[in-house]
Formats: structure tokens, sequence, C-alpha cells
């Protein structure tokens, strides 16, 4: 608690306190709505309350329970309105983010005013491949991977000053274990780059077998601290591991559904980020670059512990970009090839921790400019080019210059018309109006809208999002689903209602629910098929 004996520090804390006020001022006035990945984990909760609700089965086996995050969203849903719940989840990730960055900073013996404008540096948005970020500040990111970030800059002070002491690495491990429960993704991806990291850096430091020994001792603490996740993750997926349907799959036909169920993780997708990727960083690398040159050539003393610190950064920039790439093509070259199981998945989003990296090695670069070249005007410009770039100053700058694919999560509502029906509300229309077509639980209904089973709580044919349930089935099963979800689309967009009534029929289903301006509506009411229809949607009822 000496810490904060000095009133400093307490004003710090405010003014972080103040950043996340700010960010929910900012955020009132954005576009927002639930996000897919929210109604995911409310409808896996809603499933795991209810062994009645439909499709109980199928749905169950993509479960969120041992994760914090699910949970706390389920009791925030459970205890405030929509508006409330997500302002209360993004004041709690603005905080923390800005403030336990800030202190990861100050753990590396930053000055107060370097950690304070990086900090409020790299709590901007980055967009990422993966269709992932790094930051957070609207509710576009307030999701499930932003509560790990926080202790993501801890763990990576820690682990820079451990390594720089020569300390025992082991308990940091063992935390990164326990931590695993925020967010599985995150931190077992980061606590994976740390031991290699920290591999790399004993051994170079120290000697091979104190590298081996050290990590062998890391990797059994972690795997102590995160042993019951990760034993029901084991656990889960070996239940539900099982052929899905009659089918016979190849390795290539279970590379195209990989690539079809997870675009983000593959090329072109994962190269197409890389633009926005050079575009938010180019001023980092400029400056990081641009100064230790200038270094160099004015003899600008570096010390060792910087100069440490600069190696792990770079190294960890290094390795997020090579395994980003590496980890998901490679395994999907030995699908294809040679018919192997698909392990990791999501590993694209390895990516995003180049950004720590970046804004580490942009700490130490700006902390030794500020004390060699005193020009405050020109310190102030760099803190605001570096707000600037970020993905929030990259889709304004695309807005503005009239570019029409800007993600519009990051544009004033008041500049793109009035606000739109929240899904909430919009749903609960829906819900009705299929209500009164007589839909009842129990029937099938072709659709692909996932929406539909949480708010209706209805049975569909299939889903894009529910492919993540066969993913966890194994080869067959996720060949299965890409099947018969790619059949289900086509049906729902030819021309001709007799390929609707033909798969109704192969699959048995009561209903079909399709748009109003379908190709096929007019054949559909000549059939006199449809019980009721409004300016978007029309309900058909399959004759028996």
């Amino acid at each position: 608690m000496n810490f904060f004996k000095d009133k400093k520090e307490i004003l710090i804390l405010l003014l972080f306190v103040a950043v996340a006020f700010l960010s929910l001022a900012l955020a009132s006035q954005l576009p927002k709505d639930l996000s897919g990945d929210e109604v995911v984990i409310l409808l896996s909760n809603k499933v795991a309350a209810d062994p009645n609700f439909p499709d109980h089965d199928l749905l169950a086996s993509v479960s969120f329970q041992s994760y914090l995050y699910p949970k706390l969203i389920n009791f925030l849903h459970s205890n405030f309105s929509l508006e409330t719940y997500r302002s209360i989840l993004l004041f709690v990730y603005v905080f923390l983010t800005g403030y336990f960055s800030y202190l990861a900073l100050r753990l590396l013996k930053f000055s107060r005013a370097i950690a304070i404008v990086v900090s409020l540096i790299a709590l901007m948005p980055r967009m990422s491949p993966g269709s992932t970020f790094f930051g957070v500040f609207t509710h576009y990111e307030s999701l499930g991977r932003s509560l790990a970030l926080p202790f993501i800059w801890l763990l990576a002070a820690y682990n820079i000053k451990l390594l720089l002491t020569k300390k025992k690495i082991w308990p940091m491990f063992l935390v990164a274990g326990v931590l695993v429960y925020l967010h599985p993704v995150s931190m077992i991806f980061f606590s994976a780059i740390l031991f290699l990291l920290s591999f790399i850096w004993i051994w170079k430091n120290e000697n091979f077998k104190q590298a081996i020994v050290k990590i062998i001792k890391s990797v059994i603490a972690f795997s102590v601290g995160a042993f019951f996740l990760l034993k029901e993750i084991i656990s889960t997926t070996a239940s539900s591991v099982g052929q899905v349907g009659d089918v016979s799959a190849t390795g290539t036909d279970y590379a195209n559904a990989l690539v079809y169920r997870m675009t983000w993780d593959f090329p072109p997708e994962t190269i197409l980020w890389l633009r926005h990727v050079a575009i938010v960083s180019f001023v980092f690398v400029i400056f990081i670059v641009g100064f230790l040159l200038l270094a160099k050539n004015k003899k600008i003393d570096i010390s060792p512990t910087r100069k440490q610190i600069y190696y792990w950064s770079f190294s960890l920039i290094f390795l997020s970009v090579f395994f980003s790439y590496l980890i998901p093509n490679l395994q999907l070259w030995l699908v294809r090839n040679y018919d192997f199981p698909f392990v990791v998945q999501q590993s694209s989003r390895i990516f995003k921790f180049y950004y720590l990296g970046l804004f580490i090695a942009f700490a130490a670069s700006l902390d030794l400019f500020r004390k060699y070249f005193k020009n405050r005007l020109l310190f102030t410009f760099i803190v605001i080019i570096g707000i600037v770039s970020s993905s929030i100053g990259f889709e304004w700058s695309q807005y503005l210059l009239g570019y029409q694919n800007y993600q519009k999560e990051y544009i004033l509502q008041s500049l793109q018309g009035p606000r739109s029906e929240d899904k909430l509300s919009r749903y609960q229309e829906i819900c009705a109006f299929i209500d009164e077509a007589g839909v009842d639980q129990e029937d099938l209904i072709i659709s692909s809208d996932f929406d539909l089973r949480y708010f209706c709580e209805l049975r569909i044919y299939t889903s894009f999002e529910e492919g993540t349930t066969y993913l966890m089935k194994g080869k067959e099963s996720l060949v299965y689903w890409h099947q018969i979800f790619t059949e289900q689309a086509k049906v729902l967009d030819s021309d001709d209602a007799q390929d609707l009534l033909d798969f109704a029929d192969k699959i048995d289903a009561q209903y079909a629910i399709v748009k109003s301006n379908s190709p096929m509506i007019d054949e559909l009411r000549e059939k006199q098929l449809i019980v009721k229809e409004n300016n978007s949607l029309a309900i058909i009822k399959f004759i028996e």
C-alpha cells in the first residue's frame, strides 16, 4: 500500500476512472447492439438452465460454464437492463485495461508521464488478423477476450522483471494458469508465447539446462493453476466426439469446411488485415526504428535493462506474427494433405500480442526520447498522433473520405441517420409475429437465423454460429454441418419454390422463414403456403 501513499498515484487512478467515464459518454453516441458472441453466451446459459430447451443436446456441447466472463454476463443480464449491464461492463474493461497497463509500465521503471501516455495510447482499440483487437474503448470491443487484457499487461511486465532479475518464474505461470478462467483462448495462447520467450531468454542469459528445468516447472505450475478448466475442456471435447449424420469425409473436405467456418483464421482474410495493421502501426514503427537509428548515430547510451526490454518486445512481436500465420496454415496443410486432426483453433488471434510488444518498445523509445530531447511540443504531437493511430481513427478517416465500407460501430450515430431498433426489441416483435403464425417450439424451421434460438426459443435446422458445435466433434461432424448448412443456404437463395418444398420434405420441416423479398416469394403465394407475412419476413407452412 506504500504505492498509494503518494497522492500523485491516487490522482492517476482517478484519471483512469475519468477515462472510463469518457468511454461511456462516447459509447452512448455510437451504434450499439447485442453482439453475436453475447447471444451465443446468453443462449448457452439458457440451455444449461433448461434441460427441455429445444435442441438441448446439440447446443449443450458448446458450454461456457467454467469461464468467468459468461458467468459475469449472466449475472449482469439477470439483474440489470441491457443498457446498464453493457455500460457496467465497458466501464470495468476500460478502467482495468488502462490502469493495469499503467501499473505494468511502472513496474518496468518507466516514468509516470511515459506510463500514462503509453497506457492511454494502448487503450485505443486496434484490429488485427483473426478479426480480433487489442485495446478497448467502445461497446464493440466489450467482449470476453477484453477481460483478459489487463492481466496480460501485468503478466508481460512481471515476466520481463523476473527474467531480468533471474528469479523463479513458475509462480507467475501458476497465476497465469488461474487467469485462464477469465478467457481461455487469450490466456492459453499468451502463456504459450511466454513459455517460449522465457525459454529463449534463460538459454541465452544462463544455460540450456536451466532453461529446460525452469520451463518444465513453469508448465507444471500453469497446469496446476488451470487444472479444472483444462480437465473440463478435455472431457467436454471427448464427450462431444462422435459422428453426426451419415457422411464420409476426406482431408480435403475437412479443410474446405474449416476454411468456410473459420474464414478469419486463414488467408486471404488474415493477409487482408495486414493493411489495417500497417496503417495503425506506422507511427509507432517509424518512431521506434527512427529513434534507435538516431541513438546509434548520436551514440546515445541505452542501459542494459532497456536493451533487454527491447529484446523482449521485439521477440514478442516476431513470435506473435510468426505463429499467428504458421499454426493455422500448417495445420490446414496437414489436414488437407495428410488427413491430420485440426487441434489448435483461433490461432490467428495470437497476432494481437504484436501490439503489446510494439507498445512496450514504444514506451522504451519514448522514455529515452523525452530524456535526451526535451522538446515538449514534439512529445505532445507524438502522443496525439499515437492516440489517433487506432482503429477508431482509421474508421473515421474512411468515413470522412467517403469510403462506404467503414465500421459503423466507431462513427457517431447522429452522422449515420436515426438509430435502428435494437436487437432485443426487434426480436420481441419477430417472436410475437412467429407465435401468431402458430409455430410451436417442437416445430422444425428452415432458417439460418441463430438469434431465433435465443430470443424465440425455437428449433431451426442449422445456422452458421452452431457450426462451432460440430467443429468440436471432429472431421465427419464438421463436414456434415458444412454440407447441410450450404445446402440450406442454397435452398433459401433459390428462385424456385419447389427446391424449398423438396428440402422441407427431405428433413421433415414444418415451417420455413424467408425474407419478404425472396425471389421465390411470388410462387409461394401462388401455392398458398404463406401463413403470415410482413414487410421483412414471410412464414411458410408446409402441407403435411
